[in-house]
């Protein structure tokens, strides 16, 4: 079987600090330079994509942020790796809803519901958006946003016919920091949804930590936290099975 390469890289955080973005400019250019020898055919941002999910414009003077995050996200990441021919998978993170007034105008969460046909709610249910579907190489890639709260979406599109890999910002695991920004009731009900898919779920990926750990499970399911912005992760298929999984 064919092998490939995803690389896991999240909490790019574009516009927080030029050091940040020589780290990412490196992580590009790592992934260029590496593309054809590991054959790296995609790459996943599992939210917190800017710092404040700004596009540069202000309203009437009233927005803090004016620096054009989004500008960047596109020009130092997208851009590169899709003229590259790589897979670019973005989802949404509590940073990119960080826009400020007008509240409702959220350009980077649009950016990445129209890249994927991604679910947009920006301001009632905003947890609901960052949604979609992806498959490729026999594998179907579900982004569920910030955290998985939208049930009749991820019932839809969880499946038995295909291996599954499945994408959201906040980390899972209880015993690590920052897992309580989402709740223990939120949980169980995300476990006994997939607990019937749990064989076809390769793996699921987490940011917001900014550390990477791929070695731990959680009620079965292992868990990639791919949020280190200096170590993201890499995960090499065996056309549609896990070959290894080590920091990129």
């Amino acid at each position: 079987m064919t092998e490939w390469s995803i690389v896991l890289a999240s909490d790019l955080h574009f516009g927080k600090n030029e050091v940040y973005h020589e780290a990412k400019r490196a992580i590009v250019r790592s992934i260029l330079r590496n593309k054809e020898t590991d054959n790296i055919q995609m790459v996943i941002s599992a939210g917190d994509l800017t710092e404040y999910g700004t596009d540069g414009l202000s309203f009437c003077g009233l927005r803090k942020h004016t620096t054009d995050e989004l500008g960047l996200l596109k020009k130092e990441w997208v851009e590169p790796l899709d003229a590259a021919g790589i897979t670019t998978l973005l989802t949404i993170g509590n940073h990119d809803t960080y826009t400020g007034h007008p509240y409702i105008y959220k350009p980077v969460m649009r950016y990445v519901a129209q890249r994927h046909n991604a679910t947009f709610h920006p301001l009632f249910h905003m947890y609901r958006s960052g949604y979609y579907a992806y498959e490729k190489n026999g594998v179907r890639f579900l982004s569920l946003g910030v955290k998985p709260t939208y049930w009749k979406w991820i019932k839809k599109h969880l499946t038995h016919e295909m291996p599954m890999i499945l994408f959201y910002h906040f980390n899972t695991i209880d015993t690590e920091p920052y897992s309580d920004w989402w709740s223990e009731k939120n949980k169980k009900k995300f476990d006994a949804m997939i607990e019937p898919y749990k064989k076809n779920i390769l793996f699921i990926v987490n940011g917001h930590r900014h550390t990477s750990t791929f070695n731990k499970e959680w009620n079965g399911v292992h868990m990639i936290n791919g949020a280190g912005v200096y170590e993201p992760v890499k995960v090499t298929m065996e056309g549609t099975r896990v070959k290894t999984i080590e920091f990129y």
